[in-house]
């Protein structure tokens, strides 16, 4: 039979401007250069247009995508710093 993977999470990078993971239903994007992350609701939202990170109830939500992301970097051997983004 055919194996399938299933992912908790998925992992996007572009160069070194952009760090991204979609999971649970929400999309974190991260901007080091700039330091700006940008998140989004893909169930309720998925033209991605109204940014949630300035609401203060996605904290958590927010805290646990970006423990995620470095993790996932890390796995993937992905140098690029992003922690301590600002919101």
């Amino acid at each position: 039979g055919e194996q399938t993977a299933s992912y908790d999470a998925i992992y996007g990078a572009y160069t070194d401007h952009q760090r991204m993971i979609t999971h649970d239903g929400h999309k974190l994007i991260v901007y080091p250069k700039i330091n700006k992350m940008r998140l989004f609701d893909l169930s309720s939202d998925p033209w991605e247009e109204h940014d949630l990170i300035a609401q203060p109830d996605q904290k958590t939500r927010v805290a646990d995508l970006q423990n995620r992301l470095q993790k996932l970097q890390t796995a993937m051997d992905d140098p690029l710093a992003i922690e301590q983004q600002p919101q």
